[in-house]
């Protein structure tokens, strides 16, 4: 039969199951390029971004609280101001020229009496007469009562 090679080391096995060593050809030594792994470099990326995302929302908190505190401030001027216009003060007297006086022209008018139903109603001394507690009176002095 035909060799078969099955390791490509120093020896090989052939089919009958007997070794075979073959000297070793004298390769020149393979030194390895360096490499660098894409993770490690994100890593330093991610670090640096976090870094300065950090700083930013450092800076717009600092931001807030100064904008907070100026709003606060400026809303407290405007209550007390708001305040001082809402409570009443005591103003000074104004001064008026004196007031000018004209004499009337014309003579008042005399008023002049509607006579609404006069002649239907009865005078004070008919009402009287007719009153039902006069009649009582009446009746009661009569009747010694």
């Amino acid at each position: 039969g035909g060799v078969r090679f099955l390791h490509v080391h120093t020896h090989t096995h052939r089919t009958d199951g007997a070794e075979v060593d073959f000297p070793r050809m004298s390769q020149p030594t393979i030194t390895p390029n360096p490499f660098h792994l894409a993770s490690s470099v994100r890593a330093d990326q991610r670090d640096h971004f976090e870094q300065r995302r950090k700083e930013r929302e450092r800076e717009e908190a600092s931001r807030k609280e100064l904008m907070s505190g100026r709003e606060n401030m400026y809303e407290n001027a405007l209550i007390k101001e708001m305040r001082k216009r809402t409570v009443h003060h005591a103003l000074p007297m104004p001064s008026f020229p004196p007031p000018l006086s004209f004499k009337a022209h014309t003579v008042p008018t005399q008023a002049v009496s509607p006579n609404l139903a006069t002649k239907y109603r009865r005078t004070t001394t008919e009402q009287q007469r007719s009153s039902p507690l006069l009649w009582r009176g009446v009746l009661n002095s009569l009747c010694g009562l």
